[in-house]
């Protein structure tokens, strides 16, 4: 391995350094392919997946080696973030892209013992009923972040019962495979997690039932729907289902985007606008680089802003990337190129800050470490002479966050 860029890879994360004490033999082998110099395409991802747990049937032993499998991955991303080998999208969507894979492998992994157990699910009109599984949040617009939780909605398309001998139906069944789903990739084990699994964006939240069917979940949201679930569902993506799927995603599409300019947003929008802002005041969360004032979540609101009251009308304006929507508010009109560009450019700072944050010690948080050692560690691998001048730069981004935001 590349000595200089190996320090610089420890040098940023202490997850890093024990990933390389219990995995050396794997590291070395994965660093010969291509000396972690080239970005992993989708299908070199689900293939690495897919390959690395075939013909294991055995739970502990898959669990052990999908955790392992993602140790060496991160080890990977981490040495490609340190390093600048790789752009913060093409780093956020190989992310979301291994997270996909790994829904899949564990979906397909759960079914086999629930069918033996109580059949094949069948719905009223006799076909076999597949996992709907929707990505919500960063996941569902392909921008996971280094440590990041996968929000996840299960659903089916319609009720039935199993064909086996010990009967459930359908809506039992998919809550059994959810579960298990869940604990396949969340469970921490002596080799750590795959994912954090968050199911709170469901309808009726924690509580409710873990799968909705498709009739279920179009009258909850034609009667209950909330403006705060319009804003969540704009990132929603279908990463297993197939057509019914894609046929629940395309039935939610009118709850979101209203079909003209939908006026009825703005006093939902400016609420949740002051809610963000109360909620800033009253945590006292300026070191907080995503839900600080001018941090990544304020970027994020002001694109879904226009996206919840001119997406019905401008269908350009349904993209799930937020800096992909972005630019198309600049094409629109909706924003100036100025707004824009200062913006794109804050958004993608906050989100290197973020990586380096929690490269550290592979911990979802978006807070700056206060330890001098850390610190010192995050402005060597982001490139400033010292904390001070880091702030500096920090907050003159935010500024700009904080006008737009305001405006």
């Amino acid at each position: 391995m590349n000595a200089e860029q190996l320090q610089k890879t420890l040098r940023a994360s202490q997850y890093a350094e024990q990933v390389l004490s219990i995995h050396q033999v794997y590291l070395e082998q994965d660093y010969a392919i291509d000396q972690f110099s080239q970005p992993l395409t989708t299908e070199q991802i689900f293939d690495v997946v897919q390959n690395t747990l075939k013909d294991i049937s055995d739970e502990i032993t898959w669990m052990r080696t999908i955790r392992i499998l993602r140790a060496r991955l991160m080890f990977r991303w981490i040495w490609q973030d340190a390093n600048q080998l790789i752009d913060v999208m093409t780093l956020t969507r190989e992310l979301s892209d291994f997270a996909d894979a790994a829904i899949c492998v564990a979906k397909a992994f759960a079914l086999a013992p629930l069918v033996a157990k109580h059949g094949q699910p069948v719905g009223y009109n006799h076909k076999i009923q597949d996992l709907i599984v929707v990505a919500m949040g960063k996941l569902g617009a392909q921008e996971l972040n280094l440590s990041s939780d996968i929000d996840l909605i299960f659903a089916f398309d319609e009720q039935g019962e199993t064909d086996g001998r010990k009967c459930i139906d359908v809506q039992q069944f998919c809550i059994l495979w959810g579960q298990k789903l869940i604990y396949l990739l969340d469970h921490i084990t002596a080799d750590g997690f795959v994912f954090r699994v968050d199911m709170r964006l469901r309808p009726w939240g924690d509580g409710s039932a873990l799968a909705i069917s498709h009739a279920a979940l179009e009258k909850y949201l034609s009667q209950h729907g909330r403006e705060w679930e319009r804003y969540a569902w704009i990132k929603a993506r279908i990463v297993t289902g197939g057509k019914e799927g894609d046929e629940l995603l395309d039935m939610t599409r009118p709850f979101v985007f209203r079909k003209y300019v939908d006026y009825t947003a703005f006093e939902a929008m400016r609420e949740m606008k002051a809610m963000i802002e109360r909620e800033v005041l009253r945590r006292n969360i300026e070191d907080d680089i995503k839900l600080g004032a001018g941090g990544i979540r304020e970027v994020e609101f002001i694109v879904q802003v226009f996206q919840l009251i001119y997406g019905g009308a401008k269908l350009e304006l349904q993209d799930r990337q937020c800096l992909v929507s972005l630019h198309h508010l600049g094409e629109v009109g909706l924003l100036d190129g100025q707004a824009v560009s200062e913006l794109e450019d804050a958004y993608l700072f906050l989100r290197r800050v973020e990586h380096a944050i929690q490269a550290l010690n592979d911990q979802q948080t978006q807070s700056l470490p206060t330890e001098p050692e850390l610190r010192q560690r995050m402005i060597d691998i982001l490139g400033f002479v010292s904390w001070d001048v880091f702030i500096e730069h920090l907050n003159q981004k935010r500024a700009k966050v904080i006008y737009q935001f305001e405006h």
